[in-house]
C-alpha cells in the first residue's frame, strides 16, 4: 500500500470519527475524549513521526468490540503506517 492510499483511508477515518463526534453516537467502550485525541492523532500521522505508532491499535484491541469497523479501520491504518516504516506487513 502506497502513502496516498494510506492518507486516503486515514482521511476516511477521521472523518469517520468527526461525524461520530458531530451526532453524539459514541459507544460505551469509549468516550469523546478518546476520540478527539484518535482524530488528532490520526491528522497528524499524514505527517509520520517514528515510534507513536502502536498506541491506537492497542487501545482499539484492548478494549473495543471485535465488530467496531471504526476499530477495524484503525488497527489496519497502524498496520499499513507500520508497513511504510519498515517495509513489511504484519498481518494480511
Amino acid at each position: 500500500m502506497g502513502a496516498e492510499t494510506l492518507t486516503g483511508r486515514i482521511v476516511n477515518a477521521v472523518d469517520l470519527i468527526d461525524g461520530i463526534l458531530d451526532a453524539g453516537s459514541i459507544r460505551d467502550y469509549t468516550s469523546r475524549e478518546q476520540l478527539t485525541s484518535m482524530a488528532s492523532h490520526l491528522r497528524h500521522r499524514t505527517a509520520p513521526a517514528a515510534g507513536a505508532h502502536a498506541l491506537m491499535s492497542r487501545m482499539v484491541v484492548d478494549s473495543w468490540p471485535l465488530d467496531s469497523t471504526l476499530g477495524r479501520q484503525l488497527v489496519d491504518i497502524e498496520d499499513d503506517y507500520l508497513a511504510l516504516l519498515q517495509g513489511t506487513r504484519r498481518h494480511p
